[in-house]
Parts: C-alpha cells; structure tokens; sequence
C-alpha cells in the first residue's frame, strides 16, 4: 500500500489562517517538509513556472471569497509523490497552461522527452474543453460565419462573468513503471463522453477526442469533469 507524501502548504501573499485551512482540508502540513506546494491569490506566467520546479510540486490559487479544495484526482497525484496546478479560469485563459505543464513534467520526468509533444498537444486539447466547453460553458461554433460570430458573442459573454472566470481547472499528473498518468478537472456542466464520441461529425482533419485518442488511453469520472490520460512509456 502506497504511503502518502508529506506535503508542505506555503504561501507568500496568504495569512497563516488560510495556509493553516487549506493544509487541514487537504491533509498536507504546516511544519517544513521537502514537497511543498505554493497556495497564492494569483498567478503569473512567472509564478506558474516557478511553482513547477523542485522543491515545489506545483500550485493552487485561493480565491478571495474562500478556499476550494482541489479534486480527488489532483490529491491523489499529490499524495503519489506527482505535480499539480490548480488555478482560475481567468488565470488559465491568459496563458499556455499545457505547455507550461508538459515542460515541467518532462523536466520532472526526463524519460518522457521524446513524447512531449504528443502530450502537449493532448493536454492542450483538455485544458481547452475544460476552459471554453466546461468552465465558460460556451457550445462549439456551428457551421458558417454567423455560427462562428454567435460563438464570439457568446465567449466575449462568458469571459465577462467574474462567476464563470473564477471556477478551476486542474491539471496534475503522476507516473508509475509503465505510464503517466494525466488529469484535467473543471467545474462545468460535465458531458458524457460516449454521446459526445457518437454525434461527433465526420472531418478530413483529426482534432478534439482523436488526437488524443490517437496516442493515450482516456478515461472521464466525475460526470464527464474530469479527463484521466495515461501514456505508456516507450522507449525512444
């Protein structure tokens, strides 16, 4: 049976009542430890990259109206000795969370080099459903200009609501002897994925579940929230 990691919650711009919550809920601890996981109201670029870097494990940003614990597949990945990044939608929107993430992961795990751009390009795919599909809750474009312009009016709409920008998506990962294992979390209306992979129209150009698809196993859980990728890992 795996022994979970001991994880340190710090934080530069929260007080130690927040930093003391948030280890409690998560069963991460307030004493010194070797992992720690950076907790802060906000995250830039730089922040981002920082916090994926030893001795960090990742990051979670804590909104101001309370704290919102992370997912039970990002505690998991945690607790597996992996890495994660919990951040806003308004965060997630501004920058390349995918490959921000897949750097770091392949920096953690240097045996995954040769495959990094198979998953940056499937991360990338998720983070994007979670962010516009999930979070914002804006449907795909239909076909012709005045499909792709409602879609524009309806995701200038949603990038306009504190609401919708301040829900998480979560992408942490972990690995074992054979695979990587990847999550993608957000906080939408969820979607079944066997009806999804039914309606799908034909197109000359893969994109969305066959790239994916294509290269990892994928698997949703919590009502279509949460996308779990696992690659086996080749050799080169």
């Amino acid at each position: 049976m795996m022994t979970p990691m001991m994880i340190q919650a710090v934080s530069d711009d929260l007080p130690a009542r927040d930093i003391e919550l948030a280890a409690r809920l998560c069963g991460w601890t307030a004493t010194p430890g070797t992992q720690r996981l950076v907790l802060t109201r906000c995250f830039g670029v730089d922040s981002i990259k920082a916090c994926l870097i030893g001795p960090f494990i990742g990051g979670c940003e804590v909104d101001e109206t309370g704290w919102i614990g992370p997912g039970r597949r990002f505690l998991h990945h945690l607790q597996a000795g992996g890495m994660g990044l919990s951040v806003s939608t308004g965060t997630a929107y501004q920058y390349d969370l995918a490959l921000t993430f897949t750097t770091a992961l392949c920096r953690r795990y240097p045996e995954l080099a040769h495959m990094a751009e198979d998953i940056d390009r499937s991360v990338h795919e998720l983070v994007a459903n979670a962010l516009v599909h999930g979070n914002l809750g804006v449907s795909s474009p239909k076909p012709g200009m005045e499909g792709f312009d409602a879609y524009c009016r309806a995701l200038d709409a949603a990038l306009a609501d504190p609401e919708r920008l301040g829900r998480r998506v979560e992408i942490s990962a972990t690995r074992d002897d054979v695979a990587v294992e990847i999550a993608v979390l957000d906080h939408g209306a969820g979607y079944d994925i066997a009806e999804t992979t039914r309606i799908a129209p034909p197109s000359p150009r893969e994109h969305g579940l066959a790239i994916i698809t294509a290269v990892a196993d994928l698997q949703v859980e919590d009502g279509g929230r949460c996308a779990i990728l696992r690659f086996a890992i080749v050799p080169p």
